[in-house]
């Protein structure tokens, strides 16, 4: 069996051995022109790289380190937080007069957060719901998750741990009426395949929660069927998740 992810005209192949893939790209070059580049070592922009065990790791720090520089912050001082813990808590009435760097910085922190840093998901959530009407404050924000960024572009996200044997197991959790607004909760959510991890998100829910409880439901509703939906695509690689799924959630109720 030979995989082949695509992406308009950029493809990575995965197989057992070697001569499955040489065969499947010679198949395929009797209708494309194929150009093979070898071991994968960059896709869409991100790094991939493979320790001595064949564990595969993925950052993007050549891309940290192009915005940093568009943004005059590739000298900065880093960020040990990649948001103000008190942000929510903070005023300002000072708008931006137009928010156009404003979203082109939010729409690069989000191809970052999307695909290689977890750790600042919920960061880029928060500062993304102010796009429309942003303010200096929330400027300030973007510019700090930047440092942050700069001070640890070297970290890679690891997709085995080869002490995990629980193919599959997810993890929930909510932050109850934390958007001073609407009183609207945030949930958050990872998903872990023999403890890499491959899925994570965190965004406000759509409903006002009424408890903890009911906060941590709908958090917890949301990552479940995330977790299916891994199950299946295990599945479509014949690897059989053993039951049951573990999901853990910190609300007792």
């Amino acid at each position: 069996i030979c995989y082949a992810i695509v992406h308009v005209d950029d493809m990575l192949f995965a197989a057992s051995n070697e001569d499955t893939i040489v065969n499947a790209t010679k198949s395929l070059n009797k209708f494309f022109e194929l150009k093979s580049l070898g071991d994968v070592q960059h896709y869409l922009g991100v790094e991939v790289s493979r320790n001595e065990n064949g564990v595969f790791s993925i950052a993007q720090t050549q891309y940290i380190t192009k915005i940093a520089k568009e943004h005059q912050l590739e000298n900065s001082k880093g960020s040990k937080y990649p948001i103000d813990p008190g942000y929510h808590k903070l005023e300002d009435d000072d708008m931006l007069s137009c928010n156009t760097e404003y979203r082109k910085v939010i729409g690069q922190l989000l191809y970052i957060s999307n695909n290689t840093r977890p750790d600042i998901s919920a960061s880029v959530s928060i500062l993304a719901q102010r796009v429309e009407k942003p303010r200096s404050l929330d400027f300030t924000g973007a510019l700090r998750i930047v440092r942050y960024l700069v001070s640890t572009k070297d970290l890679k996200l690891n997709l085995y741990d080869e002490t995990e044997s629980i193919h599959l197991r997810g993890f929930s959790d909510s932050d109850w009426a934390e958007d001073r607004l609407t009183r609207k909760s945030i949930s958050g959510m990872i998903c872990k395949v023999l403890g890499g991890t491959v899925s994570w998100s965190s965004r406000k829910q759509d409903v006002v929660a009424l408890s903890t409880t009911e906060a941590e439901f709908y958090a917890l509703a949301e990552t479940i069927k995330e977790v299916q939906w891994l199950e299946y695509i295990l599945n479509d690689f014949d690897i059989i998740v053993e039951a049951p799924i573990l999901v853990n959630s910190d609300n007792q109720s």
